[in-house]
């Protein structure tokens, strides 16, 4: 198990660090931190947009390019579900 870690400032710097080296959600990263996805973008756009802002451009562009391709992959699903749907005579609004 990892140390604790008690400087909000190196908190902030791993939390990005390990953003950029797993392409990480906010979600998954809360997960491995032990901590909420809030406090995960409170440490990205707060702390680490003060304590480092060039280091933090970099966190930021790749958790709205992860968020992107999520929506993308989701709405690929959805169209997905929706066609097959109505190719075997479904009614979405019954699925239940």
């Amino acid at each position: 198990m990892p140390r604790k870690i008690e400087n909000l400032a190196e908190r902030s710097i791993k939390i990005g660090e390990y953003i950029l080296e797993n392409r990480a959600t906010m979600k998954q990263t809360a997960e491995v931190f032990g901590v909420s996805a809030p406090t995960i973008g409170r440490a990205i756009n707060q702390e680490l947009k003060e304590i480092d802002p060039v280091f933090y451009e970099k966190v930021k562009k790749v958790c709205d390019e992860v968020k992107l391709e999520n929506k993308r992959v989701a709405g690929q699903k959805s169209a997905s579900l929706t066609k097959n749907n109505i190719r075997f005579g479904k009614s979405i609004t019954n699925r239940c």
